[in-house]
């Protein structure tokens, strides 16, 4: 049986920490996924493994976090079932796909970069640190107009 269980990478980190998700089976057999979804720890509850309600983000993110809580477990399951190989090498690529689906399959399309990069801002609003966001949608337009604009 397969168990699933959410760490932060620094727990005691004074920003905010990146959430990994851990599928432990069998008896020492582990796989470590990176979520891309970042918190700040003091927003995190270790008993529970998620984030805190009053948290931003909080039932985004541990939405999140219990579908692939469910989904890895099904992807271990299903592997046991069809005597597939259970080596975390096999494992691990279906676990990142998982929780990583844009970066695998979809593509962003935009007519020009200030869309592009809205866009792009909207689709790892999730995923992202909440810093990251703020610096990329303040500077990214005085950017592209400092180098594309002449007077």
């Amino acid at each position: 049986m397969a168990k699933v269980k959410y760490y932060l990478k620094s727990p005691n980190a004074s920003g905010v920490s990146l959430i990994s998700l851990y599928l432990r089976y069998g008896s020492t057999q582990q796989v470590v996924v990176s979520t891309n979804c970042y918190v700040d720890p003091k927003d995190w509850d270790a008993k529970t493994q998620r984030l805190k309600r009053n948290a931003q983000n909080a039932l985004e993110v541990n939405n999140n976090l219990k579908k692939w809580e469910h989904e890895a477990d099904e992807i271990y399951n299903r592997r046991l079932y069809q005597k597939l190989p259970l080596d975390p090498k096999y494992i691990k690529p279906d676990l990142e796909k998982l929780v990583r689906p844009a970066a695998s399959t979809s593509k962003i399309r935009a007519t020009d970069l200030i869309s592009f990069v809205d866009s792009y801002i909207t689709s790892v609003k999730g995923f992202k640190n909440v810093n990251t966001i703020v610096s990329t949608q303040e500077s990214a337009p005085i950017c592209f107009i400092q180098t594309h604009c002449v007077d």
